[in-house]
């Protein structure tokens, strides 16, 4: 909601700091971010436009990886695992450092990569989640020289599973 003549200073205050985050985040500006979480995390609602456009820029992110990945014929089950892997990885290391790892945050991301996941909207990467995964997983499970060494295929795999991982937000069948 925009500001106007009535608006009382504090709320004026929030809604500018707020405005304030969509470069902040866009840009990848941790140090700034950081300073904008700090003090927004401390008014009433302060976090929730925050939140909101954190959850859009994520998902817009996923999005596009995944249409340039389709749009250049490089979709195989090993590319789209690491695109997904490194879009997690990615944003939770933004959150680690800008937001200190606060769990609506986190919830957010993997909202937005579920929807990433389990979007209708686009090319084959996008209806075919669960299938590229499984045939990933079963690549690495036959041990091919491809996946590297044994200790290489094990923390793909557990790159897999682990907490708030990829696996865990494809939606269930």
């Amino acid at each position: 909601m925009a500001p106007n003549d009535t608006t009382d200073t504090s709320e004026l205050t929030r809604w500018h700091l707020q405005v304030e985050c969509v470069p902040y985040i866009e840009r990848h500006q941790l140090a700034d971010l950081a300073r904008l979480y700090r003090l927004l995390r401390h008014i009433s609602g302060g976090l929730h436009y925050v939140l909101g456009i954190f959850e859009q820029h994520v998902r817009a992110e996923g999005l596009k990886k995944l249409a340039s990945l389709d749009a250049n014929n490089a979709l195989s089950p090993e590319t789209y695992f690491e695109a997904m892997v490194s879009l997690h990885d990615r944003f939770t290391a933004v959150i680690r450092e800008a937001c200190n790892m606060d769990t609506r945050f986190v919830e957010a991301m993997d909202k937005a990569c579920r929807l990433v996941m389990n979007s209708k909207t686009g090319g084959k990467a996008m209806s075919q989640s669960p299938e590229l995964l499984a045939k990933f997983c079963d690549s690495c499970l036959r041990k091919s020289s491809k996946h590297g060494s044994e200790a290489d295929v094990e923390a793909k795999l557990s790159s897999l599973v682990r907490g708030g991982g990829v696996y865990t937000i494809v939606k269930a069948a």
